[in-house]
This record gives structure tokens, sequence and C-alpha cells, in this order.
């Protein structure tokens, strides 16, 4: 019998030459060789979920704080976080709980104008 921890995971690899040709380019310059494992996104909404929960899992905390005027993505998760345009997330809701949102750091150009 096959216990959580040595059941077989399901694993969608696949690779092509730009991709090979980039990691070959970055491996040199990474700050530590300890990180030589890459992973390309699909899209930038993905890689905005996947961040959720990475910090999520890193902090044990569950508010995701993002800036006033951001655009995170259409996934559920990511229009969540998006806050350019309330129509995003229009008919949706309740979105995913817990992120309050901060206004642009001063720093930011669209804070200026």
């Amino acid at each position: 019998m096959l216990t959580p921890i040595n059941q077989p995971r399901q694993i969608n690899l696949g690779y092509n030459k730009p991709q090979i040709q980039l990691i070959q380019k970055l491996l040199p310059v990474m700050p530590h060789e300890s990180l030589d494992s890459f992973f390309f996104w699909n899209s930038g909404a993905e890689a905005v979920e996947a961040s959720i929960k990475l910090a999520r899992h890193a902090t044990g905390k569950q508010n995701i704080i993002v800036v006033q005027g951001s655009y995170h993505g259409r996934t559920f998760g990511t229009m969540a976080l998006t806050k350019s345009k309330t129509i995003y997330g229009a008919g949706y809701a309740p979105l995913m709980v817990r992120t309050p949102h901060s206004r642009a750091m001063d720093g930011d150009r669209r804070s200026r104008s």
C-alpha cells in the first residue's frame, strides 16, 4: 500500500532549445551554485498565483498586501489582487479574502500623476 509520502506524483516537464540556451546563460550568473533549477511559467498570472502560495507557505500568514492601481491578472486569485479596475472582478464576488491594498509607493511614477 502506498503512503502519501511515496505515492507517485504527476510531473509535466517539457523543454525546448531556447529554454536550454537561456538556462546555459543564467547558470554562470546565479549568486549561488545551489540555484541551479529553473521553471518557466505559462503566464504572469500563473507566476503570481504561485507567489501567493509561496508567500503564504513561507510566512504562515494569509494576508497579501497589494498596491492600489495594480494589475496582477484575470485568474480567480489574481482578480482579488488586481486593484487597477474593479471591472476585472465584477460579477465574481466573493473573491479571495484577505487582500488589503495600499496606495502606491512614493517612488512609483504612477502615484505622481
